[in-house]
């Protein structure tokens, strides 16, 4: 294997930012409410087993709306 290059591991990283700031404008409505993105994650709090079901078809039907 190869020395790292720098160029292409800062690009990864940028490009990871710039995908959770877009999944943040598509679900500010929900941001700290009941879910945060971190990088390429989206984190879904659980309160309670029902709630959690209602908040996982919220963020997929929001990203459904976009393409996603």
């Amino acid at each position: 294997m190869g020395p790292i290059n720098i160029k292409s591991f800062f690009k990864l990283i940028k490009r990871l930012a710039i995908y959770q700031q877009y999944i943040n404008n598509i679900l500010f409505n929900y941001f700290n409410e009941f879910y945060t993105a971190y990088l390429n994650n989206i984190f879904i709090y659980l309160d309670n087993k029902f709630k959690y079901k209602i908040y996982i078809k919220k963020i997929l039907k929001k990203l459904q709306n976009v393409g996603l």
